[in-house]
């Protein structure tokens, strides 16, 4: 009781001085902003006032800045344009390159088959004439009336005759190529492929005379069985290809005029046809050396 006593009883608020109030208004908000302060992390003032600027920042901005007009597109389509025509000019030149490299080369390939052509048709052209020589003598030894006084060189020109097949074959190796190949299309120059396709077709012109001459050439010999002496023949063979000429004048076997009359007459076929082929082949040496001429002319070759 006495310590109830001692307690002094509360002052009411009223007694408060007056001027003291308005300051502790004022100083109370300041504690509490101090103390949110206080509470908040670090760096969330920096994240409110970006969040405020994101906020605060207009969506259709980003659009406007971005957005392009008809020229833009225009050039964008230009240059991609371009570059591809760029690409596909630098291929097709590549290309273009490259095929004429392939043409030269099957064109010096071609000047060399026909320049061995132009020696082959030389060297059938000189058996030719020999047979042809030897085709002569026969005619005019065995129709004689004194013929068995020539039987010697009878049988030596007869049995030379049968083995000469001075035959002419084309080195088409290049030829044949470009046409497996289709490269013929690699020839730009028109009148080149036109030459060439006249001097091919004027070989398969004497090709088909050629085989007759072999077809000739078989009768030929056939003709022979019924008239010469086969030990005699035999007798001039010792070394192969060599024939040597009988001694003396060796009988034949058959005197018969008619079967003579049968042997000259293939004697006779046989060198007509040998006398055409080689007017088809003086006519295939000048085409040939007119191809070369043109080839070179054409390609500036040397």
């Amino acid at each position: 009781m006495e310590e109830n006593k001692n307690i002094e009883p509360e002052q009411p608020a009223e007694n408060i001085p007056q001027e003291i109030i308005p300051a502790i208004q004022t100083t109370v908000p300041e504690i509490e902003e101090t103390i949110i302060a206080e509470q908040q992390p670090a760096g969330s003032c920096g994240q409110t006032e970006n969040m405020e600027v994101h906020h605060h920042t207009h969506p259709d901005s980003h659009r406007d800045h971005g957005k392009k007009n008809w020229k833009t597109y225009f050039w964008e389509f230009l240059m991609l344009f371009l570059a591809v025509f760029c690409g596909f000019l630098a291929e097709y030149q590549l290309e273009h390159t490259i095929e004429n490299k392939r043409e030269k080369q099957f064109m010096r390939s071609l000047i060399k088959d026909i320049e061995q052509d132009i020696r082959n048709i030389e060297n059938c052209l000189k058996e030719k004439e020999f047979t042809l020589a030897i085709a002569d003598s026969i005619t005019t030894l065995l129709p004689a009336d004194n013929y068995q006084q020539h039987t010697g060189s009878i049988y030596y020109f007869a049995r030379r005759y049968s083995s000469y097949k001075d035959n002419f074959y084309m080195t088409a190796g290049t030829l044949t190529q470009l046409k497996n190949s289709g490269g013929l299309r690699l020839i730009r120059i028109q009148p080149v492929v036109d030459s060439l396709q006249a001097y091919d077709n004027r070989y398969q012109y004497f090709q088909m005379d050629q085989e007759l001459e072999g077809d000739h050439l078989r009768d030929y010999r056939n003709s022979m069985v019924s008239l010469f002496d086969v030990k005699v023949f035999d007798s001039m063979v010792k070394n192969y290809p060599d024939i040597i000429h009988p001694s003396g004048n060796p009988p034949l076997f058959n005197h018969d005029r008619e079967m003579i009359n049968n042997f000259l007459m293939r004697v006779h076929i046989a060198k007509r046809n040998k006398l055409a082929n080689a007017i088809h082949l003086h006519i295939l040496k000048n085409k040939a050396q007119a191809l070369i001429m043109q080839i070179k002319k054409e390609y500036h070759l040397e």
